[in-house]
């Protein structure tokens, strides 16, 4: 008999709440923490009143623009030391779109958190750079607009594909 194992106790742990094993609740039965979201969004001004409502929802963890055009650069809402920061992955074959990100951010007088290399897409270096976002939810969500816009070239009428991942609130 082994001296670790104790045969008149039970072998699993059952969740809290649950007496016996017909009570745990099945992989498909549970309602999951977070729901995803994907939205197509037409036009900038558009985009900014989505934005600006998703920052102003309280259970907002994740916004990310899922395709930017022509190159392979991501945008991305989290927090980064406890502020609501905009995560940039700026592709290192656009020629010039690394400083000229930079300069739209020196220009409103914002400091970048990170700025470092970020690993090769596409056999091309990419760049993670982090800013912080302002407080204000219209304030933030103007300003990732305008970086788009003046930033990454965005068209005023562009079709903008988000995916946001909110909290459950049930």
């Amino acid at each position: 008999m082994n001296p670790f194992v104790d045969f008149k106790k039970r072998s699993i742990d059952l969740p809290f709440g649950c007496k016996e094993i017909g009570a745990v609740p099945q992989a498909g039965d549970h309602q999951p923490d977070f729901q995803s979201k994907f939205k197509s969004i037409k036009g900038l001004s558009e985009a900014e009143r989505y934005i600006a409502s998703l920052l102003l929802a309280p259970g907002l963890t994740f916004l990310s623009v899922v395709e930017l055009p022509k190159y392979q650069h991501h945008l991305q809402l989290g927090v980064a030391r406890d502020v609501l920061s905009i995560f940039l992955r700026v592709d290192g074959s656009d020629k010039g779109r690394l400083q000229h990100i930079r300069k739209f951010f020196l220009d409103d007088g914002i400091s970048s958190i990170v700025d470092c290399f970020g690993g090769i897409m596409n056999n091309s270096t990419s760049r993670i750079l982090i800013y912080p976002l302002p407080i204000d939810a219209p304030d933030a969500a103007e300003l990732i607009i305008r970086l788009l816009h003046d930033g990454f070239a965005v068209p005023e009428d562009a079709e903008l594909y988000f995916s946001s991942n909110e909290k459950s609130i049930a």
